[in-house]
């Protein structure tokens, strides 16, 4: 044995077993069955002996899918000589599934396999009885004496073994067995705990701050009748002590589209919005402006570049020193000089307003002054910081990237840990934008856009994956009411957003587009139906467990079905915290492992 050898059976080992006690089962029914038309001792023992053999085979597969699909264990359990019997991955997956289990549950089936060689052995005196009688007495084993004759003998071999004692050893072992490996299932089930109120408030500050995000960039460009909207779906929120009220900070580009509805060849004005939550009065935009220098003292944003010598000649403007800087920074908050100026400026069209001033020389996270009031928010622009700026102003969509994959045969070409890491993000999206303009109904892939980055160069830049933006067209005020693109959701989705989800999540684990993954048996008639999506994702989630782990394969069904135990409406919080718990935290732990081990970085 070589010392990779040595050192994996200290590990694992579950699988081996399996089989042999499995194999050891099929050989000793055989003795059985064969005699049974003997003697109705012997008929009745195979009949018990069948049952244990039927309660283990069961307890295995239902083991085995913990790791893989269904199909996949019944054809293991039939075929003794099938490759994932020697599958390392398999076999860390249930040994891992085990835990502290594991040296029991081999301990139970190694008894098992010593109980029926202790079987085996005694079934070979009722052949011996069987071939003696033939010798003898020279006459076919079926004929009705012979039968007699060779009944009574293995009747008085019987009484003499200890095979009742075996059966019940046996009804003992195979319960230990099917309580310790269904323990593994039973512990992995979420436990009642405190919801995750801070967390779950978080999101929600984040999504009605967007929403009226939304309503304020429809309302600020008066020259175009419609946008897209590059919305990038990691919001920073802040709720302190020194703060009067939450703030989130959106990261965000507009782009205008001509009359035909394409996008106009200009780069996107890229800027940043912070959105003050519930300090918003009934006065309106009239009381924004007296504010702004003590929002300057309240608004302790994280810049993430150092700001630039103040100019000595300078005019028109103050800086305000944050009384209580960020620990280990000295960064300093910028705002206009006068509530008239600031005012007079954003009365011009936004898309104006932006290009005018960001041909400017200005420093990362300077103001720009307000946008109106909306419900319950105040909103303020500032330049993006310098890791928001890109070289490639085009962006590429999640679909296209995740085809790009397909292209060059490089399933493993983005590491698992990014993979989950992407997966995260989209799943915190979905708490954080249903229900707003941002996140569609029927949203996919293509809804998802990167920038900074060539859709051929994505697997030399896997980190350029860190920050998904939602795509989304904005109405300005003189814009055309359209149709909605959602198209009808067949009545078996129970939860389109969240099945929306489980779709890119079967795409990210299979690097392929869902359509290129579909069957001919997903079809009707060879056409593309309303319910094909479904069957596609029905039939590839049972073998997702092969790709990126049973943990991964248990989120994805529980997004498809909505199965949360809470209801399918995501703005009920008791499903929210479900979501929460049983996705958004599992593909943390999941990264966080994934990551620590650094499997399938191609760079080590």
């Amino acid at each position: 044995m070589s010392g990779a050898e040595a050192v994996a059976g200290l590990v694992i080992g579950v699988l081996p077993l399996l089989i042999s006690a499995a194999e050891h089962y099929n050989d000793c029914f055989q003795a059985f069955r064969r005699y049974r038309k003997f003697t109705t001792e012997v008929k009745e023992f195979g009949q018990q002996f069948r049952i244990q053999k039927t309660i283990f085979r069961n307890q295995c597969r239902l083991f085995l899918e913990d790791a893989i699909e269904h199909d996949i264990a019944t054809k293991m359990l039939d075929e003794k000589d099938h490759p994932y019997w020697h599958d390392s991955s398999v076999e860390a997956e249930l040994v891992e599934q085990l835990g502290g289990s594991r040296d029991a549950c081999v301990a139970v089936v190694k008894l098992i396999m010593r109980r029926l060689e202790d079987i085996g052995r005694e079934s070979q005196h009722l052949e011996g009885i069987v071939n003696q009688s033939q010798e003898m007495h020279n006459e076919p084993v079926g004929g009705k004496a012979s039968r007699h004759r060779v009944g009574t003998k293995l009747r008085t071999c019987l009484s003499k073994t200890s095979f009742d004692g075996h059966i019940v050893a046996l009804r003992l072992l195979n319960d230990d067995f099917r309580h310790l490996s269904g323990q593994t299932r039973d512990l992995a089930k979420p436990r009642s705990s405190t919801p995750p109120t801070r967390d779950i408030e978080k999101f929600r500050d984040i999504q009605e701050a967007s929403r009226q995000v939304y309503d304020a960039l429809g309302k600020a460009c008066t020259k175009h009748t419609e946008h897209f909207a590059h919305f990038c779906i990691e919001a920073k929120h802040a709720s302190s002590c020194e703060a009067s009220a939450p703030q989130v900070q959106f990261s965000v580009a507009l782009t205008h589209l001509t009359l035909t509805g394409s996008a106009t060849q200009g780069d996107p004005l890229w800027f940043v919005i912070e959105s003050i939550i519930g300090s918003a009065t009934a006065g309106g935009r009239g009381n924004i402006e007296p504010q702004l220098c003590s929002l300057a003292d309240t608004l302790k944003r994280q810049l993430d570049t150092p700001p630039e010598p103040m100019s000595k000649k300078v005019k028109k403007s103050v800086r305000f020193q944050t009384p209580a800087p960020i620990a280990g920074s000295n960064k300093q908050f910028v705002v206009p000089i006068d509530a008239a100026t600031t005012k007079s400026r954003m009365r011009r069209d936004l898309c104006d307003h932006l290009r005018s001033r960001l041909k400017q020389p200005a420093r990362a996270n300077e103001c720009l002054g307000p946008l109106d009031v909306t419900g319950t928010c105040k909103h303020l622009l500032y330049t993006p910081s310098s890791t928001t700026l890109s070289s490639k102003p085009q962006g590429v969509s999640l679909d296209k990237v995740i085809s790009s994959f397909a292209r060059r045969g490089s399933t493993n070409g983005l590491p698992q840990y990014e993979r989950l890491r992407l997966a995260k993000s989209l799943a915190t999206a979905v708490l954080q934008y249903h229900a707003t303009p941002w996140l569609k109904t029927s949203w996919r892939s293509d809804d998802i856009f990167f920038f900074g980055l060539d859709e051929d160069l994505v697997l030399e830049r896997a980190s350029a994956l860190s920050k998904p933006h939602l795509n989304v067209k904005v109405k300005g005020p003189n814009g055309q009411l359209s149709r909605s693109s959602t198209f009808s959701q067949p009545n078996i989705i129970s939860n389109p957003v969240l099945f929306g989800l489980g779709i890119v999540l079967l795409e990210i684990a299979f690097s392929s587009t869902l359509r290129s993954l579909q069957q001919s048996d997903d079809l009707d008639g060879g056409q593309e139906t309303k319910y094909t999506e479904f069957f596609t994702a029905k039939r590839l989630v049972r073998s997702i467990g092969r790709e990126m782990g049973s943990t991964y394969g248990t989120i994805v069904k529980k997004c498809l079905q909505c199965d949360f135990g809470c209801g399918d409406d995501l703005n009920d919080p008791k499903l929210q915290a479900g979501f929460y718990r049983d996705v958004v935290c599992e593909l943390d732990t999941l990264e966080k492992k994934f990551r620590a081990l650094q499997l399938g970085d191609a760079n080590g």
